[in-house]
């Protein structure tokens, strides 16, 4: 018993001998990582001082933001909406070669009310209307590419012919891709009683609130139309922020509920779309 003592004190004596070479001598480097931020605290302890480096993630000053609007992603002769899969594939490719990184709709609503963004090339990808071919086509693309969207998705029209269903819509939104408000029946708002806006607002926030467990705060005009029933009822509802499809890049001083973007046809070449999200 006595010798299994003595073994014992002799380790701890040895690990004593250890730990203080190692925090007074030589020094340890400890990492922290805070949460999901991208800044990092570097602890060094030598010598009995406690020297920190703080590290903060950078961030850039923006004026405006390229805001991308698409609908569907098909071939059609004669329907500008309707953009080719190959020139979708070239023009998300463009922007991963050159920089652009895509926002998500947390970080575009930071930078518009900020100021600044994380990325020196910000730009935000959005579809209108929710077309079945925006999973067939755009989202393996996205995905290879890393890329995050916005679908403005129309209620009504979930789980109809030539749209998403629920379960895409699901898929899509855990890998990616945000659904905003596009109201439930795509009615011209502008053309309705405020207290119709309100409703077409309220349900269509509801329903993806329900089916996404998010808080939906961003909405998109159909056809672009609005009035100032609807800006009204935009704060009414909850929405914090609302697009048009008025051309142009997006900025604070358009005022966070007419906020424009860029719009991309079938004919949009990819030197013209270089010009369009550079202007």
């Amino acid at each position: 018993m006595k010798r299994i003592i003595a073994v014992v004190l002799l380790v701890i004596v040895i690990l004593g001998a250890v730990s203080y070479v190692l925090f007074h001598k030589v020094g340890v480097g400890l990492l922290v990582l805070e949460g999901n931020k991208e800044s990092k605290t570097i602890i060094n302890i030598k010598n009995d001082r406690v020297p920190v480096e703080v590290k903060e993630s950078k961030s850039i000053a923006v004026t405006s933001i390229p805001v991308l609007m698409y609908h569907s992603i098909a071939t059609q002769a004669g329907n500008q909406l309707r953009v080719p899969v190959e020139n979708f594939k070239e023009q998300m490719d463009y922007l991963k070669n050159n920089g652009y990184e895509t926002l998500t709709p947390e970080e575009y609503y930071s930078a518009m009310t900020t100021g600044k963004a994380k990325y020196e090339k910000p730009i935000l990808v959005t579809f209108d209307d929710g077309y079945d071919d925006n999973y067939s086509a755009a989202f393996p693309i996205l995905k290879q590419n890393n890329q995050k969207a916005v679908i403005f998705m129309i209620i009504s029209y979930i789980d109809k012919a030539g749209f998403l269903n629920a379960a895409q819509i699901k898929e899509m939104s855990e890998k990616g891709v945000y659904f905003q408000s596009h109201t439930v029946n795509h009615v011209e708002l502008n053309g309705i009683s405020y207290e119709e806006q309100v409703k077409e607002m309220k349900d269509s926030k509801n329903a993806l609130d329900s089916m996404l467990k998010q808080n939906t705060k961003f909405l998109c005009y159909p056809v672009g139309r609005y009035n100032d029933d609807t800006l009204k009822a935009l704060k009414d509802t909850g929405y914090t922020m609302a697009f048009t499809t008025k051309p142009g890049l997006s900025s604070k001083e358009q005022g966070l509920e007419q906020l424009l973007r860029v719009r991309i046809n079938a004919s949009t070449t990819i030197d013209e779309f270089k010009k369009l999200i550079e202007q």
